[in-house]
């Protein structure tokens, strides 16, 4: 009992980065100290669901050094979101500095943010408010490169403040007219290409004949494996618009350290704990297993341009103890399929029952149904417990419908979806019309998941007010705005 105390004692603590620690005070009012002395639990503590089918408690207590935290952060329309592995993962970043006591968390960052340049600002300034700077990532997932998920990034890594050490990538790129092939002649047929007036504005790859089943293949020689690849294709100016901004900020990188590692992921291939192993720095991360299940060994086409870069988005799981969740990238209807058809074949569909689903595609309704609800009935082929999604304003309309209600509803109803933007407010798009309408709705918020590999819950963090080294309890948690421990598979 005393080390667990001590253990909660040092909770904040424990997250940052070099064991610093930052000390905030919040006024509480007294009526509010006198009930929480009076009743165990807060006036509102989160509900127990019965339609979650799983035990939920209130007073459960993990240690501190078991606890892994995932954030889906509010960084506007687009999606950031960040891993922060369990201290017990910690390590010494410079063993020949005498300080045995000076570990840093081991973080995994996966895309960026955000659609606007005002908001390009946002992941960088919530890991500020983590930990101190200069801050070092250990590791970053670019699901796949559209302005939405990589320019939060981009701002990093041409920033001091923040630095990454390996990327992991679809291999998808743009490439400039006139290079690998690429003219104002070449046809949808030939090609996934973007076109405007007549001109052609970037290429993405060339396309080879479907000899399996599952869709046409994008030629190998237009993907990008490593970074030398990059460096190579930069040199020759070969890159077009976001793509091109990206590669200029990962090679260009320096402080506060160096990009060592730009790699494409494949389904099955190595990734976060294979690089981790290579690079002996004391990590061990036995009890987590990170597996690709997204992009196929050959990249697909799945129409045209927007839906063939969304489609091959880097999709994982992630497994700590008996918790699981499903990183879903921008997933479109044509993906989802394939992805459930690839897996029925290799009769591996037990992989998409996960505790924990990140929405893809923003909750968008370009969903494929069955993605998440059987003809039967019965739960998607994908069973998450609770979903999160990220957004922002530029998608909550009519037009763009970010989140769907349909995929709400499929996925278990409002209290079982939790959006950066929104959260447990039943609508119809037909009542939201008007932007005074929906602003009525906006509730930007970092979403946190914390488990301990045997229990997770999931609690909202104001984006502008809270502290996301502090955040509520489960007894300080109202209704709505977090879960209680929920069993894990």
């Amino acid at each position: 009992m005393e080390n667990k105390s001590l253990m909660r004692s040092i909770w904040a603590g424990a997250w940052r980065k070099r064991c610093q620690f930052r000390v905030q005070s919040r006024a509480v009012p007294l009526v509010l100290l006198i009930l929480l002395c009076r009743a165990p639990y807060a006036v509102g503590t989160p509900p127990n669901y019965q339609s979650l089918h799983r035990e939920q408690r209130i007073d459960y207590e993990p240690d501190a050094a078991d606890v892994m935290r995932i954030w889906t952060v509010y960084v506007g329309q687009g999606d950031g979101l960040l891993i922060q592995l369990p201290p017990k993962y910690n390590y010494d970043p410079d063993p020949t500095d005498d300080d045995p006591g000076r570990t840093e968390t081991v973080d995994i960052l996966i895309d960026g943010g955000s659609d606007r340049p005002e908001n390009e600002t946002l992941m960088e300034s919530f890991l500020l408010d983590l930990y101190e700077a200069p801050v070092v990532i250990e590791h970053a997932v670019i699901t796949h490169h559209d302005g939405d998920h990589v320019k939060g990034l981009i701002h990093i890594l041409t920033g001091d403040s923040v630095g990454v050490d390996s990327i992991y990538h679809n291999g998808l790129a743009s490439y400039r007219r006139g290079k690998r092939g690429f003219s104002n002649s070449t046809t949808d047929a030939q090609a996934v290409r973007s076109v405007s007036g007549g001109q052609l504005v970037e290429g993405m790859a060339f396309i080879e004949p479907d000899d399996d089943g599952q869709g046409k293949k994008l030629r190998e020689t237009d993907l990008i494996k490593e970074k030398s690849d990059l460096e190579q294709r930069l040199a020759n100016d070969e890159f077009q618009n976001i793509y091109r901004e990206l590669a200029d900020a990962i090679t260009g990188e320096t402080d506060p350290i160096e990009v060592r590692w730009f790699q494409r992921c494949v389904e099955d291939g190595p990734f976060i704990k294979e690089r981790e192993a290579d690079l002996k720095r004391g990590v061990n991360l036995s009890g987590i297993e990170f597996k690709l299940l997204w992009p196929l060994q050959r990249a697909r086409k799945y129409g045209g341009w927007s839906e063939t870069i969304n489609g091959n988005s880097v999709t994982f799981r992630l497994d700590y103890g008996l918790f699981s969740m499903l990183f879903a990238g921008d997933h479109n209807e044509k993906s989802e399929e394939k992805l459930i058809e690839h897996l029925r074949e290799a009769d591996r569909m037990d992989l998409l029952d996960v505790d924990v689903l990140k929405v893809p595609h923003h909750g968008s309704w370009h969903a494929y149904e069955p993605f998440f609800r059987r003809p039967d009935g019965n739960g998607g082929y994908v069973r998450p417990v609770m979903s999160v999604a990220s957004m922002g304003t530029t998608g909550f309309t009519p037009s763009w419908r970010h989140p769907s209600t349909e995929v709400i509803q499929w996925l278990g109803g409002s209290h079982c979806v939790y959006h950066t933007l929104i959260h447990e407010k039943r609508f119809k798009w037909s009542d939201q019309q008007t932007r005074e309408d929906r602003e009525q709705m906006f509730e930007k918020s970092h979403i946190l998941i914390e488990t301990d590999g045997q229990w997770f819950r999931i609690v909202e963090v104001d984006a502008q007010d809270g502290d996301p080294s502090a955040p509520a309890t489960v007894e300080q948690t109202g209704r709505s705005h977090g879960t209680r421990w929920i069993k894990a598979q």
